[in-house]
């Protein structure tokens, strides 16, 4: 029985969670072999103030990202030929 856990901040719709199970569940039985019936996947969904990365929260991160821009987005870099 292949078990697929998503873990994600909370805040997607019923409608999210089905379109992505049903993906999720079709590519594990196109590459996995597996049978749909034996697919489960488990969405679990954090809230912003109960997880942290580099020491601050992410709650607080959601609150500065209109203020300052502190990373770059890789593919709208120029590249170099």
């Amino acid at each position: 029985m292949p078990r697929i856990r998503v873990t994600w901040f909370e805040g997607r719709t019923d409608s999210q969670r089905k379109e992505l199970a049903k993906i999720l569940t079709d590519a594990m039985v196109r590459i996995g072999q597996a049978s749909p019936e034996s697919v489960e996947v488990e969405f679990v969904e954090l809230r912003r103030d109960r997880v942290a990365k580099a020491g601050t929260l992410w709650s607080e991160k959601a609150q500065t990202k209109n203020k300052t821009r502190r990373y770059k987005n890789y593919y709208h870099q120029e590249k170099s030929p």
